[in-house]
């Protein structure tokens, strides 16, 4: 199949359509429609206007560029796997419970949709551009989803946590570096002079590690996130 037209489908609910060539699809006159599968296909980008009752969505292995979901409340499983995505909005889909968008080239990914905790499938791996993913409660979502994201991706709250973010090395005045960032274990400091004093802080403000006279500060017992580094 290359083309499919629903109109005179007001009562169709589900449609599979996976593994043929289809380079479009018009929802117009599919009211009904809960479930959808059409992966497998030349898909480049997909709207789902008049079909606003869908509540599954599987769509992988396509050429999506895009994919506006935004209509679409009801939506609770979501799998947009293998395809050429750089941003995904599902801020409005406060029903999801099921998300997979791994192996694309996202560069965005926003869920603040206000209810995170429902979620009982998650993974975002395998999308190599992917520093920021804005969602409700980092330390919630570290605590339960970290392990299925990519060691460059960050859970962050707001646009501020994703801009204090640095995916280059930190090269400051005199020559010190300090690397790697992000970093899950050791943070090094190097450079022409060894620092006197090193304070971390978190955004609130307060001090979470004090330490002097070393090149090599143990980060693992931090809870993933945004911090700040004060060097004397």
């Amino acid at each position: 199949l290359t083309s499919l037209d629903f109109n005179g489908a007001n009562a169709l609910t589900t449609l599979s359509c996976s593994f043929n060539q289809l380079t479009s699809l018009d929802f117009n006159g599919a009211n009904a429609l809960t479930t959808l599968s059409c992966s497998y296909n030349q898909l480049t980008s997909l709207d789902f206007n008049g079909a606003n009752a869908l509540t599954y969505i599987q769509c992988g292995f396509n050429p999506l560029t895009s994919l506006d979901v935004s209509n679409n409340n009801a939506l609770t499983n979501l799998s947009c796997t293998d395809n050429q995505l750089t941003s995904l909005d599902l801020s409005n889909n406060t029903a999801l419970t099921f998300l997979f968008c791994n192996r694309n080239q996202l560069t965005n990914l926003d869920i603040r949709n206000g209810n995170n905790e429902a979620l009982f499938k998650f993974f975002a791996g395998e999308n190599p551009n992917l520093t920021c993913i804005y969602v409700d409660d980092a330390d919630y979502m570290n605590a339960n989803w970290a392990d299925y994201i990519d060691p460059a991706s960050t859970f962050v709250e707001n646009e501020a946590e994703c801009e204090a973010l640095s995916v280059e090395d930190n090269a400051l005045e005199l020559d010190v570096f300090i690397y790697p960032n992000p970093t899950d274990n050791y943070l090094f400091i190097e450079g022409n002079k060894n620092p006197v004093s090193i304070s971390i802080y978190n955004l609130l403000g307060a001090e979470v590690i004090a330490t002097s006279a070393t090149d090599k500060i143990n980060v693992s017992e931090l809870s993933k996130g945004v911090y700040i580094i004060r060097i004397s």
